[in-house]
């Protein structure tokens, strides 16, 4: 599986999250078991209009040390919203980010 959507010199980009195929984003591939993979997934969710909570559950359950790694995903989250081409992906990641920001805060 590659992550790039095309390689032509001039022209190379990264997939976007709404370019991913469920199996991309599979335990059975490399990004898949990652974060990013992770928050991927949580990217089309929400662009699937999954509930947000639904969505961080699903994310604290394949990543049993979100807290510790909670900023990082933060993070990662704020740099997607603002590269990200999709208005609608953006706008996922920032609630996405919003909503794992506040995670210790509620006590979750």
């Amino acid at each position: 599986m590659t992550i790039m959507a095309r390689t032509k010199a001039n022209a190379a980009n990264l997939k976007q999250p709404e370019d991913f195929a469920a199996r991309d984003l599979s335990d059975n591939t490399e990004l898949g078991t990652t974060w990013l993979g992770r928050l991927m997934i949580g990217i089309q969710q929400l662009r699937e209009e999954v509930d947000p909570q639904v969505v961080v559950k699903l994310i604290s359950e394949d990543l049993p040390d979100l807290l510790a790694i909670r900023q990082h995903l933060v993070t990662m989250l704020r740099f997607m919203q603002v590269k990200l081409a999709s208005e609608e992906s953006r706008d996922a990641a920032e609630l996405l980010a919003d909503r794992l920001q506040t995670l210790r805060a509620l006590g979750q």
